[in-house]
C-alpha cells in the first residue's frame, strides 16, 4: 500500500551554493515557489520525509506545485496529518491512537520553551480510509478537532503544511487504519441536536428571561469566555487555556469547551447551554439561585 503525499525540498543548486544556511527554515520564500512534488511512498518510507531539514511536506496535492489555496486538492487523499503543539503528552498520544497504525514525530520545538511553555510537541501521521473531499474535509477537520481539542487548528487549512526536522525522535505502530466516517457521522448528529436544541431553547427562552424583577441580560451582556471558565472552574472542573476541559468522569482528554459565543458544550453527551444553564446542571440550583450565582462574577445580582 502506498500513500499520497507532496512534498517541497530546497533544491540541490541552492544547498550546494549555500551548504552553511540551506535549512528550510532559513529560506521559507522558497514556498511560494512552485516547488512541490506530489509522489506515492511506502508507510515505512515516509521518515525519510519527516526527517529532513529541507523539505516542508503535506497530505495534500497542489496542482503545477505551487503552494496555493486554489491550487489545493484532495481526492485521493489516504493520510491525516494532527499536528500537537501543547495539550497532550507523548506517552499519552501513543495510548491514545494505540488501536491505529501510526508515525509519531517529534517537531523542532519538541521540549523548547516556546510562549513561556516547555511541552512535547509533536505530529501524528495516521493512514486514512473514507476522508472527505472538497470544502466536506474541513467540515471533517472541525469535528476531529472537537475529537481531540489538542490539535492544532492553524495548519486545518488548504495551504496547511509541516515543516521536516533533521534530529526527531520518531515512533511507528501497526494497527488499524483511521476510518473519518465514524467522526463525520457523530459531527452529523450532534448538529442536528443542536438545531433542534436551538429552536427548544428560543421558545423557552421567552419565559426564562422575563422572570419577574431578573434581569438576566445584564448578567449576559457582562460575560466573557474568560469569566465563563471562571465560573465552570468553580463548578468543580479544570478549564485549560484553549477553554477545554473534563466534564465526564471517564474522559482521557477533555472533550467540553466554552465557544467563542459563550456556550457550553460536551461534544460526547448532550449538554449544551450557556453558563446559567451549565450552573443549574452542576450545582443543582434554581433559575434565580443560578443568575444570582453567575451574577456575581460580573458585579451583577438582582434576582430576589
Amino acid at each position: 500500500m502506498k500513500y499520497s503525499l507532496s512534498y517541497l525540498e530546497v533544491p540541490l543548486e541552492f544547498q550546494m551554493k549555500k551548504p552553511d544556511n540551506c535549512k528550510l527554515k532559513n529560506n521559507m520564500f522558497l514556498t511560494a515557489e512552485p516547488l512541490y512534488k506530489n509522489i506515492e511512498i511506502e508507510f515505512e518510507k515516509i521518515i525519510d520525509i519527516v526527517k529532513s531539514d529541507h523539505r516542508q511536506y503535506s497530505p495534500f496535492v497542489f496542482e503545477g506545485g505551487k503552494k496555493i489555496g486554489d491550487n489545493w486538492r484532495n481526492d485521493n487523499q489516504n493520510l491525516l496529518i494532527l499536528d500537537i503543539d501543547d495539550g497532550l503528552k507523548l506517552s499519552e498520544a501513543k495510548e491514545l491512537f494505540k488501536e491505529f497504525k501510526y508515525l509519531i514525530a517529534t517537531t523542532k520545538s519538541h521540549q523548547v520553551e516556546k510562549k513561556g511553555l516547555k511541552c512535547d510537541r509533536f505530529r501524528v501521521i495516521l493512514p486514512a480510509v473514507n476522508v472527505p473531499t472538497g470544502k466536506r474535509y474541513f467540515e471533517f477537520t472541525d469535528a476531529l478537532e472537537k475529537k481531540y481539542p489538542f490539535i492544532d487548528k492553524q495548519v486545518n487549512t488548504e495551504t496547511g503544511a509541516f515543516l521536516g526536522y533533521f534530529s526527531c525522535e520518531y515512533f511507528y505502530n501497526d494497527g488499524n487504519v483511521f476510518d473519518c466516517n465514524p467522526v463525520l457521522d457523530a459531527a452529523d448528529r450532534l448538529k442536528r441536536a443542536m438545531m433542534k436544541d436551538a429552536d427548544t431553547k428560543q421558545t423557552k427562552q421567552i419565559s426564562y428571561d422575563s422572570s419577574a424583577d431578573i434581569d438576566v441580560q445584564s448578567v449576559k451582556s457582562r460575560l466573557t469566555r474568560e469569566i465563563v471558565a471562571d465560573i465552570v472552574s468553580s463548578c468543580g472542573y479544570e478549564v485549560n487555556r484553549k477553554f477545554m476541559f473534563k466534564y465526564r468522569q471517564d474522559e482521557r482528554t477533555p472533550s467540553a469547551g466554552i465557544s467563542p459565543k459563550l456556550l457550553i458544550k460536551d461534544f460526547g453527551s448532550d449538554l449544551s447551554t450557556d453558563a446559567i444553564g451549565f450552573v443549574m446542571e452542576t450545582k443543582q440550583m434554581k433559575f434565580v439561585e443560578a443568575v444570582n450565582y453567575v451574577g456575581s462574577f460580573v458585579g451583577v445580582s438582582k434576582c430576589k
